[in-house]
Formats: C-alpha cells, sequence, structure tokens
C-alpha cells in the first residue's frame, strides 16, 4: 500500500462523499431533475445572443427545447466561439467564458470549447460523485496510484489570436483546486509532461511511468482510443523501455518534477 496515495485518496473521497449524496438524493426523481436544470439554464441564458436568437424566453421544458433547437455541430457554432474569441461578452451563456479549451483536432481542424466557472463547478461535482462511488464500490482503490490522462498541448501557429485564454495551463484544473492537492499525491504522472512537445517522448515518458508504478490502482482517460494508443506506443518501443528500466532512467532527466 502506498501511504502518500492512501492518503490523498481517503481525502478526496472524504470531500466528494456530500456531492455524492447529493446525486443519490436526485436519483429519486431524475426527470424533474433535469427539467429543473434545464429550466434554470434557459431563463439564465435568454439574454443572451444565442438565447435571443433562439427564443429562450418562450421555451417551457425540454420538449419545447426539442422542437425549437435543433442539433448543431462545431461549424454551426463557430460564428458564436469567434465572437467570444473576440471578447464580446453574453454570446452563448451569461457567465463570463474564463477560457477556450482547445480539442485535440483529431476529427478535424482544431476546435475551441467554451468554458466558465460554472461549467467547471458542474465537472467537479460530476467528478466528485463518480469518484465517491468508484471508492464505495471497491475500497482497495484507495491504497493506490492513478493514471489520468494528460492531453499535450502541441504549438499551433494557425490558431487566431484571442483576448480569451485557450488551453488550461493543466489538465487538473478540470477539478479545481482542492481536487488537485489531493492528486498530487495520488497521480502516475505529473504536468510536466504537457510541456512535452514532443509526441513521441510523451508517449515514451507516460508509458514509462506506468510501467515502473508498482501500485497503480485506477486509469482514467478522456476515450477508450487513448489507452489503445498507450498500449500501441507500448508495443512499438518495447526494447526501449526495457532498456530505460534496467538503467533506472527517470523523469528527472527531463527536468519534470516526478515522484519515482
Amino acid at each position: 500500500m502506498n501511504l502518500g496515495a492512501t492518503i490523498g485518496n481517503a481525502a478526496w473521497f472524504g470531500s466528494s462523499l456530500p456531492e455524492y449524496h447529493r446525486y443519490r438524493r436526485s436519483l429519486d426523481n431524475v426527470e424533474a431533475a433535469q427539467r429543473r436544470i434545464l429550466d434554470a439554464l434557459l431563463r439564465r441564458n435568454a439574454d443572451t445572443r444565442f438565447g435571443r436568437e433562439s427564443g429562450f424566453g418562450g421555451l417551457r421544458g425540454w420538449e419545447d427545447y426539442n422542437r425549437c433547437i435543433p442539433p448543431r455541430d462545431y461549424e454551426a457554432f463557430r460564428p458564436w466561439i469567434d465572437a467570444i474569441r473576440t471578447g464580446e461578452p453574453r454570446v452563448l451563456t451569461a457567465d463570463r467564458v474564463t477560457l477556450l479549451e482547445p480539442t485535440s483536432g483529431s476529427t478535424g481542424a482544431e476546435k475551441l470549447i467554451p468554458y466558465t466557472e460554472s461549467l467547471q463547478r458542474e465537472i467537479r461535482r460530476a467528478v466528485a460523485a463518480w469518484i465517491a462511488r468508484l471508492f464505495i464500490g471497491d475500497t482497495a482503490l484507495l491504497g493506490g496510484r492513478a493514471y489520468w490522462s494528460l492531453t499535450p498541448q502541441l504549438p499551433n501557429e494557425e490558431r487566431p489570436d484571442s483576448v480569451v485564454p485557450i488551453g488550461f495551463d493543466e489538465d487538473r484544473a478540470y477539478l479545481g483546486k482542492l481536487a488537485q492537492r489531493f492528486l498530487d499525491l495520488t497521480m502516475v504522472t505529473q504536468p510536466g509532461l504537457k510541456g512535452l512537445h514532443d509526441m513521441a517522448d510523451f508517449w515514451f515518458w507516460s508509458v514509462l511511468l506506468l510501467l515502473r508504478c508498482e501500485d497503480l490502482r485506477l486509469v482514467s482517460v478522456w476515450h477508450p482510443s487513448y489507452l489503445l494508443l498507450l498500449l500501441e506506443h507500448m508495443q512499438a518501443r518495447w526494447d526501449d523501455l526495457l532498456e530505460a528500466l534496467a538503467d533506472g532512467k527517470r523523469h528527472d532527466d527531463l527536468r519534470l518534477r516526478v515522484r519515482p
């Protein structure tokens, strides 16, 4: 058992329990909870450019929303996001957009996703309920470290200028400062990996850290394809990885603050 990871996991578990219990109570009537959230969002965002053009003020319930608001792809939203990028307020949301998070662009050109403080709170609440349920379901998870996928921010010379900051400094920022402190004790990898601009180096060091971790308990990735990429790079660099393990090669060689 890894004592530091156990302390971090236990603290995170305890801080997540209130949100888990709120989530459990909402399961008594999921539809009512969803209707309440949708109504609140429609009211709050009725006086935005998107809300006015979509008639949010006259919508009542998901039935009206489903009938009046068609599904759209990213390109349909691009003009509004371009307006946010130039600093225009109250475009898609009444809340101030704190940053635009770039996607990997794996299915086309890079996409910029608006993030607000309220959206980050919702993400933190969802993760808290999820992580508490994981620990309740399997207490052995408390005793070791976890691998959380990182998204390296590669230089993008084609990215347009933006008044709004683009990209989190590190993926842990999704979870808020409190969860970040707990994660520092439990993560297999460290945020320094995100600074690697050579993807071959990024995958090599990510896989090497996983292989060195003897107390791995949890793997969390944004999409299953990410895990498959890790396994593919492990297979492709297997001889190099074995040599690095035998030589005791560490992330300190990259000047990254990573625990052994």
